[in-house]
């Protein structure tokens, strides 16, 4: 598929040729410098305005649209499903919204105006974004995704106190009297989440569960449950200074990195055995 797009991707009848000097600049527009300028890690936009196409994707934005029109199945039924678009702010740890209202259906400050190509837009800050990483006070367990969703879409139940996961995380999480927590993102595929916590906790954790993320505390694993039918939760046990790691690191790219390896050896050695009997003849 890429060798027959890289083939013809020169052809005007692929693709609608922009001169250069109307192309996209790789310098990012000042609403974006605004997002880039945050430095806090475990947070994301939502650029259904401003940040459209794949923009979000070329200024290094952690845009909720995405950049491209495959979805996750379960990322699409919580953003661009029938839930209330704030529900989804809230579970994906939304600080920014780049949209042409003028007010949120939540509390928050514009704090920029712009342009795009079609026409004015307000750049939002959430009063009061979801963190990153937060721990539950309780929990309801429903294994069906379709109906976590379902649970999800009443007004009435609250996110960021209830967990929805998929199986009992082996623990009564309380609410921890004394619990601190920063998330760092030292690669898209690695985070790092320092925790101190005086009692078991249940943290809801805003990524997207899929197969392949493994998390450990300490260096011992720790099982990933599925929470609100998309998203990642972990049970820690009490500690002070505790490292939680998450990984992305499927069985599909070593499978794939060990058949590249026998190809190329495969192909060394015919190189090999033909410079061979070049020599002897």
């Amino acid at each position: 598929v890429f060798e027959l797009f890289t083939v013809n991707m020169g052809y005007e009848a692929v693709y609608d040729p922009v001169p250069t000097d109307e192309q996209l600049s790789l310098t990012p527009p000042p609403l974006v410098a605004q997002v880039l300028a945050d430095e806090t890690s475990g947070f994301r936009v939502d650029g259904f305005r401003g940040l459209g196409d794949n923009y979000g994707s070329l200024y290094g934005v952690a845009d909720i649209r995405g950049i491209s029109p495959l979805w996750l199945g379960s990322a699409f039924a919580i953003i661009e499903g029938d839930l209330p678009v704030e529900r989804a702010w809230e579970l994906f740890a939304v600080r920014y919204v780049f949209t042409d209202w003028n007010e949120l259906p939540i509390p928050s400050t514009i704090i920029g105006r712009g342009s795009d190509r079609f026409g004015a837009i307000n750049l939002h800050q959430v009063a009061n974004p979801r963190p990153f990483v937060i721990p539950m006070e309780s929990f309801e367990i429903i294994p069906d995704d379709r109906e976590a969703w379902a649970r999800l879409s009443d007004p009435a139940f609250d996110a960021r106190r209830i967990a929805i996961v998929n199986s009992a995380p082996g623990i009564d999480p309380g609410l921890p009297r004394n619990f601190q927590s920063s998330a760092e993102m030292l690669s898209p595929e690695l985070w790092e989440i320092a925790i101190s916590s005086n009692a078991p906790a249940l943290l809801s954790i805003s990524l997207v569960h899929y197969p392949g993320w493994s998390a450990t505390l300490n260096g011992e694993s720790l099982p990933i449950l599925r929470a609100y039918g998309t998203l990642m939760a972990v049970a820690v046990p009490p500690g002070e200074d505790q490292m939680l790691r998450l990984t992305y690191d499927p069985l599909s790219y070593r499978v794939g990195a060990l058949l590249s390896l026998v190809t190329w050896s495969g192909v060394a050695i015919l190189g090999f055995r033909r410079l061979f009997r070049r020599r002897r003849r």
